[in-house]
């Protein structure tokens, strides 16, 4: 679901929840990702009954970083409401993973935020996301925040203040992987990591920016009731379709058409000569397509090339 999904009504969730059992034989997961500051006790046991395999994600960038970015409207930090939400979901027993976006003022943290999760007994998978935020704009009719808006306003048109590079997200992430290898590896697993070790163990993964599914596999559907692709890419790219005008041939139609697009294509054949592309699956098609239009496509490709690397040295290091 795109937005926060928690501003969807109990009824809206009632119909989604009979949807997906009607399609039940072709669907393999369902999974949440929530900002966490909405969760209750009343929520948790509704998405118990409701959808009884749902995989729980909640987003959370650490203890010195969190409230950096993700404030409310009246500018007041977020962190409490999602540390409430942690406690919860302890209380009731039920295992999350978190996402957490790797920021600039992340960058100094690594460690620090590494151990911050495994302090936490439901957390029992992180994934790190970086903030790969270049040709920012705002939509039309967007409610942003003022101080967010102003820096989007003022920000240089190629990047946006909170965005990283790929040279820093690939530091970040060897400094935090060195923790979790030497600390807290039996806490939570830790993505990329963790799939890059199965990619090198030729086993199957989920993680799209490793695998041959891109984006056309992922369904969102976004609050006014419109259903898009994976929300990386632009709303132009694909489209968003309302969703009782909503077939799976046509959008598998409209999927074809940006695969064939003359920078994407492009992209993609770059892969095919790389000694890295059995690992390393070709990466996220729209971040590259993003990067590759500020002249950032050689280090975005040098940054994962440096993630195998690191990973494969710490294979080789870790006693069997």
């Amino acid at each position: 679901m795109g937005g926060e999904p928690l501003l969807y009504s109990k009824r809206r969730f009632k119909e989604i929840a009979e949807l997906l059992k009607t399609h039940s034989d072709k669907i393999t997961r369902v999974t949440m990702q929530t900002n966490g500051t909405l969760l209750n006790k009343a929520w948790l046991s509704f998405l118990t009954e409701h959808f009884p395999s749902l995989q729980l994600g909640i987003s959370c960038d650490g203890p010195s970083s969190h409230d950096a970015l993700r404030q409310d409207y009246q500018n007041r930090p977020s962190l409490k409401d999602v540390e409430s939400a942690f406690r919860l979901c302890e209380s009731e027993n039920i295992n999350i993973g978190v996402i957490c976006v790797v920021t600039r003022s992340s960058l100094e943290r690594a460690a620090e935020t590494a151990k911050y999760f495994a302090a936490w007994s439901c957390i029992k998978a992180v994934k790190l996301v970086p903030c790969f935020d270049y040709s920012g704009h705002a939509e039309p009719g967007t409610r942003r925040r003022e101080k967010l808006a102003q820096l989007i306003y003022t920000s240089r048109p190629e990047m946006l203040p909170w965005a990283i590079t790929a040279e820093a997200y690939t530091r970040f992430l060897a400094s935090f992987s060195s923790a979790w290898q030497s600390e807290f590896y039996r806490h939570y697993i830790l993505e990329p990591d963790i799939t890059i070790i199965r990619k090198f163990s030729n086993a199957s993964v989920n993680h799209c920016h490793y695998s041959a599914k891109k984006c056309g596999h992922v369904l969102t559907l976004y609050p006014d009731g419109q259903v898009g692709a994976c929300d990386e890419l632009c709303k132009s790219d694909i489209g968003l379709i309302p969703t009782h005008r909503f077939n799976l041939e046509g959008f598998t139609e409209r999927v074809a058409a940006f695969s064939n697009d003359a920078v994407v294509s492009r992209l993609q054949q770059a892969c095919q000569a790389c000694d890295y592309y059995s690992v390393c699956g070709g990466g996220c098609i729209a971040t590259r397509r993003r990067l590759a239009e500020h002249g950032r496509e050689a280090a975005y490709c040098q940054h994962r090339i440096t993630l195998i690397n690191n990973t494969s040295a710490l294979i080789e290091a870790t006693p069997c």
